[in-house]
């Protein structure tokens, strides 16, 4: 029943993110944006019966495999974050420093369950922050916690909260929606696992679900150990700032010192650049004060690396080419960050220094020039502000069209590359808006960059006002000469070497990168998430090329071909080989 259910479904939402993508007017562009929203609201339904549907008939088979506890959440959490920013809402996860990740079990169902626990907590919470706290007892089992600042539920409710098609009561379903399915299906899955679900809740103040999962220890654990650095923290509110200790003991760093903005300035002056200083700030700072002022002032009193965390890269978007550049070294985290991506950040001792290119003259071919970026992957981001950087360019990175149409409020641009397919909005909506503006960038050059172009898009790009197309994975020596073609530069007669990101990127983030995109590619597949798989290859097609692997392209450029034609029984071997030929490849 899944295909027969889903593929009308999909089909439809196909064709309205296409119109969606055309020169509609903006009140009809706003009813697609509701059919779409519609069309995934009952599939998200179709799932839960689906789920409801197996677990009833005993036809679910857990798969016990090796799996990462911090994967399985952190790829959840991320799908959930933009609901939470755009209630407001903090999302924390909190790994409790003696927890063992490696684990064995299904990690879809595992996923299933922090699915229907952060959807829900997020469904009934419209202010403060949900709170993911995961830890061990003596036994070793996995507890869950999730922690909201919701509605409550009352006490004579708890006990029919887990029954099928129920909720706390009818003004529930009214106001929220839903089937009733989700805690069902949660409850039915802990079971199969021989685990058991609590729930802590006072009306009014909150809810606290608590699953223990007594999921075997794998037979190696991940070496988070990084050598002996001091860090200085200064936390907004007290569940972040314990989370971030939490990590930092995981990684035996015990020298830290905690502190507040206002102390700041003052405690990191005997901090040298092996050292490390994290912000993060608070989702509201008074009116006048400035982050970005406040960061410049920090790097004028200490040599140490600056880590800034901030909610789905708020504060980036705040940064201008230049203030970045003084910044260096500075890292920008998503919070809250994986636990992986702390680990970098933190371990890195130079990966800001820029590799030499043998030619001198060419390194400033771009000097002074300030490019804004909008690409929501943000390894290419990176990529592309590597590879300009290196020829002289600064480069604002934005990852949607807001934040780009932002940074264009209060920054002049000398051009624009903007990915096409963005969340949020979307290249084409991006492109329009700008030109339509009265903004001072209006009529800066505008390059768009794609893995995949419909006629009826690249129409829509040039109608928008787009000046170029650029097809990922992109060529250097293309993006360049596109870019000084817009921009009037003569290109030099000798070829410009390549500016490659290896000696900033390494081959092990790399190859981390692809394989998370492959396993992401997996997971659609498995679950039958057609737009998000295509999203997974578009985003490995954008960074396809970075240390020119002509293998691994081709590859690349055949998973994209298959399932742009639908031939999706292909699929999972050539992952797997693309995974195979990552692994057996030198970078």
């Amino acid at each position: 029943m899944s295909h027969e259910l889903r593929t009308p479904i999909t089909s439809i939402q196909g064709f309205i993110r296409l119109l969606e993508k055309a020169s509609l007017p903006e009140t009809d562009r706003h009813y697609c944006h509701i059919i779409d929203q519609s069309a995934q609201q009952l599939l998200a339904q179709i799932d839960y019966i689906l789920a409801f549907s197996k677990l009833q008939s005993n036809a679910v088979e857990l798969v016990q495999r090796p799996i990462d506890l911090a994967e399985c959440t952190e790829q959840v959490v991320a799908l959930f974050a933009p609901q939470a920013q755009h209630k407001g809402l903090d999302l924390i996860v909190d790994y409790a420093p003696d927890l063992p990740l490696h684990r064995i079990g299904d990690s879809v169902r595992i996923q299933q369950i922090f699915s229907n626990l952060i959807a829900n907590a997020i469904k009934f919470c419209d202010e403060g922050s949900i709170y993911i706290r995961l830890h061990t007892d003596k036994q070793l089992a996995v507890i869950i916690e999730v922690q909201d600042t919701g509605i409550g539920i009352p006490e004579e409710a708890k006990n029919q909260l887990f029954n099928a098609f129920s909720q706390a009561d009818t003004s529930i379903s009214r106001l929220y929606g839903g089937t009733g399915l989700g805690l069902s299906i949660l409850k039915n899955l802990v079971d199969l696992m021989g685990g058991q679900v609590n729930l802590e809740s006072t009306v009014g103040k909150g809810s606290t679900f608590q699953i223990n999962l007594p999921l075997p220890l794998a037979k190696t654990q991940p070496d988070w150990h990084i050598d002996y650095k001091k860090v200085v923290l200064c936390g907004c509110h007290e569940p972040v700032t314990n989370a971030v200790i939490h990590a930092l003991k995981r990684f035996n760093l015990n020298d830290v010192t905690v502190t507040d903005q206002a102390n700041l300035l003052s405690v990191v002056t005997k901090l040298n650049c092996e050292d490390r200083v994290i912000v993060c700030p608070p989702t509201s700072f008074p009116q006048q004060f400035s982050v970005p002022e406040f960061m410049l002032e920090l790097r004028a009193v200490t040599p140490a690396k600056l880590i800034l965390m901030a909610t789905q890269f708020n504060y980036y978007q705040q940064f201008n080419a230049k203030q970045r550049a003084e910044l260096q070294p500075i890292i920008f985290l998503t919070l809250p960050p994986p636990l992986s991506e702390l680990q970098r950040a933190l371990k890195q001792t130079s990966p800001d220094k820029p590799t030499s290119i043998t030619v001198s003259h060419n390194t400033h071919l771009l000097d002074g020039v300030n490019i804004l970026v909008a690409e929501d992957n943000q390894f290419t981001s990176l990529l592309l502000n590597t590879l300009l950087s290196k020829l002289g360019a600064y480069c604002t990175l934005t990852s949607n069209g807001n934040e780009a149409l932002a940074a264009c409020q209060h920054d002049h641009f000398d051009i624009f590359l903007v990915d096409v397919h963005m969340p949020l909005k979307n290249g084409i909506e991006t492109i329009s808006a700008l030109r339509k503006s009265s903004n001072l960038n209006a009529n800066l050059p505008i390059l768009a960059v794609t893995a995949d172009i419909l006629q009826q898009e690249e129409m829509a790009l040039i109608e928008a006002g787009a000046n170029g197309l650029l097809i990922k994975p992109l060529d250097e020596e293309e993006l360049l000469e596109n870019i000084c073609k817009q921009l009037n530069i003569k290109l030099p007669l000798d070829p410009v070497p390549a500016a490659t990101a290896s000696g900033d990127i390494s081959a092990e983030i790399f190859r981390q990168e692809v394989h998370r995109l492959l396993e992401g590619a997996r997971s659609s597949l498995r679950s039958d998430n057609i737009f998000q798989l295509r999203e997974n290859i578009h985003q490995l097609l954008g960074i396809a090329g970075v240390f020119k692997l002509t293998l691994l392209e081709e590859q690349v450029k055949q998973l994209h071909q298959l399932v742009k034609n639908n031939r999706l029984e292909q699929v999972p071997m050539l992952i797997d080989q693309i995974g195979n030929e990552l692994n057996n490849t030198d970078i």
